[in-house]
């Protein structure tokens, strides 16, 4: 779980968990707890809340700050899908578990 306010990274974030197995390339996950919606289901209504996916280059909160978040924020850059990929496998292959994605890239 992220110990920080969420809402200080992701505006209106109510909740956030963070996986910390890799140094890099984590998968969070933030909901928006006041962001909720009620939507007709096949079988009645579902209540609904805005989750917000993320995969942040580094784990640690300072050097996601500073190398990742800053100088996006700075270039209107955003983080690159193909840079996660990559560096997901080679932290999967150091952890000695098998990166088998749902998805492959191509040039």
């Amino acid at each position: 779980m992220n110990p920080c306010f969420p809402g200080t990274w992701h505006p209106g974030a109510t909740l956030s968990f963070k996986q910390t197995q890799f140094d890099v390339t984590n998968v969070q996950i933030t909901f928006h707890q006041g962001n909720v919606k009620t939507i007709q289901g096949p079988s009645g209504p579902v209540d609904c809340v805005v989750l917000e996916p993320d995969i942040d280059y580094y784990k640690d909160l300072l050097a996601n700050a500073l190398m990742e978040v800053l100088p996006n924020k700075f270039t209107g850059g955003l983080t690159d899908p193909r840079m996660v990929y990559v560096l997901r496998w080679m932290a999967g292959r150091q952890a000695g578990s098998d990166f088998n994605p749902l998805y492959t890239m191509a040039a």
